[in-house]
């Protein structure tokens, strides 16, 4: 009986143990990713600069496109083919394409693009996942050029993430703190 004993009081400790490793790597885990997620927090605004300052390149290349387009019809009578505008874009590195009419490829609403008839024409430039588009005799832009609004929505993200880090902290303490009773050894019990 008393071997029994030993075997059954030896098996729980075993138990314990392995669940006070767990529970300790667990806690350990989450901290660093907590930890991870809190730095991710406090460097992310990078980001949220280097996107505002593309759109703010894209709006330039569209900008540069519509004083071409406009000198090209002055001395012309006519707009610019796609082929026509591409020439004298393309060595500037302004990527900015004369899109179809009917365009409906344009981030956010594209049905305000797709609507257009003449005169009336939308300039795209793709953004890598999304075209950007902008209808100028229509004052449209799917461009959001407003740093307050970037800013604000930045901080709201920012402020999510880090209280995302904020809660695997404090899993990681309780998951520490449950498991902060060491194993008693076999035969002490």
């Amino acid at each position: 009986m008393r071997r029994l004993a030993v075997v059954v009081v030896f098996a729980l400790n075993t138990i314990r143990v392995i669940i006070f490793v767990a529970g300790t790597f667990t806690a350990a885990m989450l901290a660093l990713a907590g930890l991870l997620v809190l730095l991710g927090a406090i460097f992310a605004g990078g980001t949220i600069q280097y996107s505002f300052d593309r759109g703010l390149e894209y709006d330039r290349q569209f900008r540069e496109a519509v004083t071409e387009i406009e000198a090209f019809e002055q001395s012309h009578g006519r707009r610019p083919t796609e082929d026509e505008l591409e020439s004298t874009l393309r060595p500037r590195d302004n990527d900015t394409m004369l899109a179809s009419i009917g365009f409906d490829q344009c981030w956010g609403d594209p049905s305000a693009y797709a609507d257009l008839r003449e005169p009336d024409y939308v300039l795209a430039n793709w953004r890598k996942d999304w075209w950007e588009c902008y209808a100028p005799t229509r004052g449209l832009s799917t461009l959001d050029l407003d740093w307050h609004h970037h800013r604000f929505t930045f901080l709201i993200f920012q402020f999510a993430v880090a209280l995302v880090g904020v809660a695997l902290l404090l899993a990681a303490y309780w998951s520490w703190r449950l498991c902060e009773h060491k194993p008693t050894p076999p035969g002490e019990a």
